[in-house]
């Protein structure tokens, strides 16, 4: 957010200051380079947001905290089958969800590491996180 609201208010003072450039003022000298050091620091903070993936990265975080947040009300209140007998076999149950959701949040993860470094290709499309309800589905990570 710090680096989106530095360009954002970078970009306006190059818009604000640009009419000053050629003037024979007393703040006329030093408009010129603050103008370059903008222009620059807008390319670098817009590099590196584009780099960083900082609201891919924070999108991915939220949907798998979310999802294990579900799993973990489910078992807790024993609102689907799997979890309704309570006792061990619910909290196996319930582990094996939570490390499948987190199996496809890694996978995912690195299918986007390799398709970012091959130029060209696109990453795969997003799966959804919600784990298989039924044992007959389940295949380990």
């Amino acid at each position: 957010m710090r680096y989106r609201i530095s360009g954002i208010l970078l970009g306006a003072l190059i818009t604000v200051l640009a009419p000053y450039a050629g003037t024979q003022t007393a703040f006329g000298r030093w408009v010129p380079p603050t103008l370059q050091i903008a222009g620059a620091g807008v390319a670098i903070i817009g590099s590196l947001l584009a780099l960083n993936q900082h609201q891919e990265n924070w999108l991915r975080y939220r949907l798998l905290k979310e999802s294990l947040e579900r799993e973990k009300m489910l078992y807790l209140t024993g609102s689907q089958e799997v979890y309704a007998s309570g006792g061990t076999d619910a909290l196996h149950e319930f582990v094996r969800r939570a490390e499948a959701i987190m199996g496809k949040e890694r996978t995912t993860g690195s299918n986007q590491v390799v398709a970012q470094s091959k130029p060209g290709e696109q990453s795969p499309a997003r799966q959804s996180t919600d784990p298989p309800t039924n044992k007959a589905e389940y295949t380990s990570p």
